[in-house]
């Protein structure tokens, strides 16, 4: 995933960002914050989406971004949770409620939250100061 980052990247002549590798929930060292940060794919297998929205978003600056996607708690997303199964990954489905309560608790505003075929929610957040988590 990092090469096809870094290639798309150099497509679009774009040399202000930095890919970090981390494992979530526990944040990767960083020794500044960032204005963005991007979690595409992965918080449907972390087991308390707090911790991990929580880890995410301080790395950002106050009114810095994230992006992150869920698997939504819908009908769509069972036959995809039973696949990903049957391959022995064990994914979680979050309600709207858990999302909203695990970015209010990091100190995110959630901007927006859209679903693509009935099985990804993306989620985009702006970080504030007032969050417990600073």
């Amino acid at each position: 995933m990092r090469r096809y980052l870094r290639q798309r990247l150099a497509a679009e002549e774009l040399s202000n960002v930095r890919l970090v590798a981390g494992r979530l929930p526990v944040p990767p060292a960083l020794e500044f914050e960032v204005d963005v940060v991007v979690c595409v794919g992965v918080l449907q297998y972390i087991r308390d989406l707090q911790v991990a929205v929580a880890s995410l978003a301080a790395m950002v600056r106050p009114g810095g971004r994230v992006i992150f996607s869920v698997t939504p708690a819908s009908r769509g997303a069972l036959w995809y949770a039973c696949q990903e199964h049957l391959g022995r990954r064990r994914i979680r489905l979050r309600s709207d409620g858990q999302i909203l309560e695990a970015t209010d608790r990091a100190g995110l505003a959630v901007e927006s939250m859209t679903t693509f075929a009935g099985v990804t929610r993306l989620v985009s957040a702006t970080s504030s100061t007032s969050g417990s988590w600073r």
